[in-house]
């Protein structure tokens, strides 16, 4: 489904590769158009490997053979709250993330309202409730406007992201393209998460720099100058 070297060059922490394996295998699954049951089994058994090679604290119940299409429903719906969770914990590792939110390029912030342009034509034109219809784009609106100012809260994007895997849960099955979409957009907040925290410890080491000597090199200096003061003969 996927290359060997796009699990190579899976990110470092498991949980953030997790997100990223999920994303790849799904992109290679639309891909096949319309998945049989050999692709579905296949998509479903290489996300059971990952997460009992990897302690994420995600586990996901061994296939019914005789009735795969019911387990694969249900098992969707655990992998989309899975992805979410996952998410949310991501992106607030970092304590100065989730206090002070994230600075966004306007690169990404371009990308991200794309991306959420395309969430909400889905969300207005599938046949869902009402209820979550409304739900989900009040949320919608929230985040855009968020994603517009100088540290986006991401308070914000793990709203909408719950609000649609919820709705998927209760049977709005016409919602999963925009859970793809949702974890696209949770892609790009953690690619400026690292950009953030490149920055932030340039920062550090830049005003360590043009900081002067510590007290301690300053009292060596002036222990020298006596010293050498003393050698004077006059």
């Amino acid at each position: 489904m996927i290359s060997d070297d796009q699990i190579r060059n899976l990110p470092d922490d498991s949980k953030q590769a997790f997100i990223e394996y999920v994303r790849l295998l799904r992109d290679a699954l639309d891909a096949r158009g319309n998945a049989g049951i050999d692709d579905s089994r296949h998509f479903v058994a290489r996300i059971r490997a990952f997460t009992d090679s990897y302690d994420i604290g995600i586990k996901f119940s061994f296939p019914d053979a005789d009735h795969f299409w019911d387990y694969y429903s249900g098992f969707i719906d655990e992998l989309n709250y899975a992805v979410a969770k996952l998410s949310l914990e991501v992106l607030r590792s970092d304590k100065s993330v989730s206090d002070g939110g994230i600075d966004l390029s306007q690169t990404y912030r371009d990308q991200i309202h794309l991306h959420l342009e395309k969430v909400r034509k889905i969300v207005v034109a599938v046949p869902i409730e009402e209820r979550l219809r409304e739900n989900i784009l009040t949320r919608l609106n929230a985040l855009r406007v968020e994603v517009d100012k100088n540290r986006s809260n991401i308070t914000r994007f793990t709203d909408v992201f719950l609000e649609i895997t919820a709705a998927v849960g209760e049977g709005a099955e016409n919602l999963e393209p925009v859970v793809k979409i949702m974890e696209r957009i949770c892609g790009i907040f953690g690619r400026a998460r690292k950009e953030n925290d490149t920055k932030n410890l340039i920062g550090k080491e830049d005003r360590k720099l043009i900081t002067g000597p510590s007290q301690n090199e300053e009292g060596n200096h002036a222990s020298e100058a006596s010293v050498n003061a003393d050698d004077i003969p006059f």
